[in-house]
């Protein structure tokens, strides 16, 4: 992309908006940043509860019809669903609701033969929504979980499959966890064994602290604490071992209504100690949570190695009429999306009776001819499921209310808006990590007025600059899919050295201090390790932390702009890392091995002030201008082999495969470089925090370099040559 900030305003493309450029103030661009990843995106999709249980005792065309809506890649394009092993109630109760909740059984009492025949109707569109799947994609990336809801009602111990008589005490009767983990495990490794049907995670619960799943309510329910919880997930996990089904069937927890009462719970569940080991990802429902529930998920699981799931979502007590509603949950994705960082999203009702809010598809289930439409929220939903396809990877893109990715081959970069409110809303979006190849298509859902909707609303998107600016009207959710190349030179994790253009020297910390507060500054026209920096991506906050170099590895000082300011000027020094977006930053490559770099709090660049270029200059944050002072070079090796090198010299003596390497006047190694000729770089070892240091190699016959940087900031080298 050119250095320039050439903008495009998207709006201009629908001439509706044109009135109101005026009305809406640009924002600042913020970076699209491919290189800075997140999940990999497995796939959309929704439970069969209770739909199923009613649309799959329509006629073959209309079960055809709605599958197919479902699993078309140019429709929802969902491949993941959530299978209901129904308990069964006292078949004497009539208490259940009438839209698909009275769920069958599969094992009528104690002594009873299972019966396969229970559950056709979910069945029969479980069976279609694979075969649909596979005859749209020519492949099968279906994603099965087989959930309870509640045991069988005569495993309970209020003989009722909708709860306890208190709603606050555990159900199932202590004395038929066994069976119930039975009961579960047949059911999954019957559809295994004789349909062909694979369930890849087994979930026991559903909601379990809740305390509304009372006896003779609505709903099959059922109460676990967090001691039960646990009882029943070692029984389950052994029985599946029992009966060797864990290579293909794995254990999921918990399903919580809320998602602080998943975090409280699976906190528990690690000081178990032997819980989460036998959990293949923790589930959750995305109904309620407090203000940081989203992001306490994603650091535990990230910092214990677990996939997280959201399982189920939706309107539940909220206020609006219903297209509101169905915004509401497109801006509820997002949010999961970005900060739960889950790779999968899952609605609760695909289907439901008279309720646009609730169901994508809508159906009338009073109505002898079962009509089946699709409602505004399948045309919400698909901005989302369509366009962010399975394989996809989310990247980085610092704007709350958008949702970035890119295909697995890095050529397609699809950016999602929704705007849930009654007002316009600018979005600015900088583009210049890309490299735009082509025309580029933008798709929009909204309401335009009482009589007229944009279902999804494709126009075309010339992109000739590389700043895209959008202002999304009310109440509509809008995907931009453009044809993008990334330079091969996009910054990785690493350590570099940094030198700035205008200067033509390195930055580094101002006299290779290790004091926080220490400014980053023009050191000079010699690499040391005060002029490198660890650069490491923040998995969870975005942007990436730069660490000096010459620091001690327990050191927990990185780069940070002073006083989290958004001014220019504001100087770039090294404070004590406490995760704030003043110390995080982002690469946009220019040309060969030239980036500028992004304070991601205010997303301007990195300069130095003023016209100074002298050793001490201060680099500071400005306004991107595009000039040579903030342009920086970024090596990965501080300098050819062929400049001076006049520092210090090393003591190198190579025999029988081991390279054995001292400093001058026994100074401390920070690292070592093994060069070859040309320059490239054969061996890197870093944190020596010794005078001297071993190492065996294999390398070819030949001379090569040794290049170390020293505690104090100095470098020292030697040649040595392998016969």
């Amino acid at each position: 992309m050119r250095k320039g900030g050439t903008r495009i305003l998207a709006v201009l493309f629908a001439a509706v908006l044109l009135n109101n450029l005026g009305k809406v103030a640009i924002a600042q661009p913020v970076l699209v940043d491919p290189a800075v990843t997140y999940q990999q995106v497995e796939g959309w999709g929704g439970s069969l509860c209770w739909w199923a249980n009613i649309m799959g005792g329509y006629s073959d065309t209309d079960v055809l019809k709605i599958c197919d809506w479902i699993t078309d890649p140019d429709g929802l394009n969902m491949n993941i669903f959530r299978f209901n092993i129904g308990g069964g109630d006292d078949p004497t109760h009539n208490h259940m609701r009438g839209d698909g909740g009275a769920m069958p059984g599969y094992k009528a009492s104690a002594d009873a033969p299972y019966d396969w025949s229970q559950d056709e109707n979910q069945r029969r569109i479980l069976q279609q929504l694979i075969a649909s799947r596979v005859a749209q994609t020519g492949a099968n990336d279906i994603i099965l979980e087989a959930f309870s809801n509640s045991p069988p009602f005569w495993m309970t111990v209020s003989g009722c499959s909708a709860g306890s008589v208190e709603g606050n005490k555990p159900n199932l009767r202590p004395d038929m966890y066994e069976a119930f983990a039975d009961y579960l495990t047949e059911v999954v490794k019957y559809y295994h064994d004789s349909l062909g049907i694979t369930f890849h995670s087994l979930e026991p619960f559903n909601e379990p602290y809740s305390t509304w799943w009372k006896a003779f309510g609505g709903q099959e329910g059922c109460y676990f604490g967090q001691a039960e919880q646990e009882k029943m997930i070692r029984i389950l996990y052994d029985v599946l071992v029992e009966k060797d089904m864990l290579d293909y069937c794995k254990i999921t927890a918990m399903d919580s209504n809320t998602l602080d009462e998943c975090y409280n719970g699976i906190k528990a569940y690690k000081q178990e100690g032997d819980i989460l080991p036998k959990l293949s990802k923790i589930s959750v429902h995305s109904y309620f949570g407090s203000e940081n529930s989203r992001k306490n998920l994603a650091f535990f699981c990230h910092e214990n190695d677990i996939p997280l799931w959201q399982t189920e979502s939706g309107p539940l007590n909220m206020g609006g009429t219903s297209d509101e509603l169905i915004l509401a949950m497109a801006a509820r994705i997002i949010r999961d999306m970005r900060e739960m960082k889950t790779p999968v999203w899952i609605d609760w009702q695909l289907a439901a009776d008279n309720s646009p809010q609730w169901g994508i598809l809508v159906g009338k289930y009073s109505e002898p001819t079962n009509p089946v439409t699709k409602g505004y929220a399948y045309y919400i939903r698909s901005q989302f499921s369509r366009f962010i396809k399975q394989g996809y990877t989310i990247i980085d893109v610092k704007d709350e209310k958008t949702l970035a990715a890119m295909d697995p081959g890095r050529n397609e970069l699809v950016i999602v808006v929704a705007n849930e409110t009654d007002a316009e809303a600018s979005h600015s979006y900088d583009l210049g990590a890309f490299n735009v190849t082509g025309t580029g298509e933008r798709y929009r859902t909204r309401e335009v007025n009482a009589s007229y909707r944009e279902k999804v609303f494709k126009t075309s998107l010339d992109l000739s600059g590389e700043i895209l600016d959008y202002t999304a009207p009310a109440y509509s959710v809008t995907t931009f899919v453009i044809p993008v190349e990334v330079p091969p030179a996009t910054i990785g994790e690493g350590r570099y050295y940094i030198r700035n253009k205008a200067a033509g020297q390195y930055i580094g910390i101002s006299e290779a201090s290790t004091n926080a507060g220490a400014q980053l500054v023009v050191a000079g026209e010699s690499a040391g390790a005060h002029t490198s920096f660890d650069l490491s991506v923040d998995p969870l906050r975005g942007g990436f932390t730069m660490k000096p170099g010459h620091l001690e590895a327990g050191s927990n000082l990185v780069l940070d702009v002073e006083g989290v300011s958004n001014a220019d000027g504001a100087n770039i020094m090294q404070y004590a890392d406490w995760g704030g977006e003043n110390q995080r930053f982002h690469f946009v490559h220019l040309e060969d091995n030239y980036f500028r770099i992004l304070v991601r709090r205010s997303m301007k660049a990195w300069s130095l002030e003023g016209g100074d270029l002298e050793i001490g200059t201060p680099v500071v944050q400005m306004t991107w201008d595009g000039q040579d002072r903030s342009i920086f070079e970024i090596l990965s090796n501080p300098v050819s082999v062929a400049d001076p090198l006049d520092e210090q010299d090393l003591i190198v003596h190579y025999y029988a495969g081991t390279l054995n390497i001292r400093s001058p006047e026994s100074r401390t190694l920070s690292e070592i470089y093994i060069l070859n000729m040309l320059g490239k770089i054969l061996r890197h070892e870093r944190d020596i925090h010794s005078s001297q240091a071993s190492l065996s190699i294999d390398f070819d016959p030949g001379v090569y370099v040794v290049r170390a940087t020293l505690s104090d900031g100095l470098m020292a080298n030697d040649l040595f040559m392998k016969l």
